[in-house]
């Protein structure tokens, strides 16, 4: 499945598959090459959700200075999601 992400997009699921220790996955979106079974989209949706929970519990704690961008890459993170789950449905 080919998926149609941005630059900021791609840098974002590649911190969070480097995160969840996805090296194979993360080698290859930093190649751009971001073809994916359906079977890797439903991991890397799992990831996703996973980080998307831990940052909703970030802001929850953080103080006001640093909400904004952890709110920031907590919407970029639901962009690439919805495009995962998307691509999921699709697959």
């Amino acid at each position: 499945m080919q998926l149609r992400l941005n630059i900021e997009e791609l840098n974002l699921l590649a911190e969070v598959l480097e995160y969840n220790d996805a090296e194979d996955l993360v080698d290859r979106v930093r190649a751009r090459q971001i073809q994916f079974t359906s079977h890797e989209l439903d991991t890397i949706a799992e990831m996703l959700s996973a980080r998307d929970c831990e940052l909703r519990n970030a802001i929850s704690q953080a103080a006001d200075a640093e909400k904004g961008s952890l709110q920031h890459t907590r919407t970029l993170l639901q962009r690439v999601l919805d495009k995962i789950t998307e691509a999921c449905a699709m697959a």
